[in-house]
């Protein structure tokens, strides 16, 4: 009878502290977490609701800042999933989401929205280039298991196109792209991207094995499109392999 009632006690406790976790205001729970976010990186200001539903600004290092919405859909782990739906955005983005926590790894569903060319300053700044465009996601999803094992990948890509800027010696040179049109997919052999034109016409080509090697192939068509004189004349520009985990 003592063991029945102190389990009782233990489940009362357990359940208590679970509930005090998910109702408490994020202002209570972030000077616990802000120092780690901190050394990430990344600081949260004007929070605004419970761990399982809210809102706050985030500043990302490099990036500025960002409102996010979440919502932890806790029916899910009834199914052993922990879904959790995000919304991003600011200025230069606005994409939403469902994020998906289950014990073989992690999965983003219907990821859809917008980047703009300013979020990827860092990059082709550091190589002294520009970039104008903008960068449409429609119904992305990827799973990808906690030993990195690759999942289903299926959704499109949309660069809206622009003008790109290449130093050249002393000079910059600028050239048009054309609006490209990408398509993720997934099969035996690993994950692909197809990027094509408006006419249908094969621009690049990038593929993920399960062993972590990725492939990136671009076509001289894409060269063509943009007004850039390259020699030879081989249908492709060049073929390069890499092992990235």
């Amino acid at each position: 009878m003592k063991v029945a009632k102190i389990k009782w006690v233990i489940l009362l406790v357990i359940s208590y502290s679970l509930a005090l976790a998910a109702l408490a205001p994020l202002q209570w729970l972030l000077p616990l977490a802000g120092p780690r976010l901190a050394s990430l990186g990344v600081t949260l200001e004007e929070p605004d609701g419970t761990l399982w539903q809210g809102e706050a600004l985030v500043r990302l290092k490099s990036y500025g800042y960002a409102k996010v919405d979440w919502d932890v859909q806790l029916l899910g782990l009834l199914s052993l999933k922990l879904p959790v739906q995000v919304s991003v955005q600011n200025a230069q983005m606005a994409v939403t989401g469902r994020l998906l926590v289950k014990p073989a790894g992690l999965a983003i569903e219907n990821l859809t929205g917008y980047l703009d060319d300013t979020l990827f300053a860092p990059i082709y700044s550091a190589y002294k280039a520009s970039l104008s465009g903008r960068l449409q996601l429609d119904s992305v999803s990827a799973e990808v298991g906690w030993g990195k094992q690759l999942g289903g990948l299926n959704g499109s890509l949309t660069w809206s196109g622009g003008p790109v800027g290449m130093p050249m010696g002393r000079t910059v040179q600028h050239y048009p792209v054309p609006m490209l049109f990408g398509q993720l997919a997934s099969n035996d052999q690993g994950w692909t991207l197809r990027v094509q034109g408006e006419r249908q016409q094969d621009y690049i080509n990038i593929a993920l094995t399960p062993a972590g090697l990725a492939t990136l192939t671009v076509q001289r068509t894409l060269a063509e499109d943009m007004a850039i004189r390259v020699p030879g004349n081989g249908t492709t520009l060049f073929d390069i392999s890499q092992q990235v985990f």
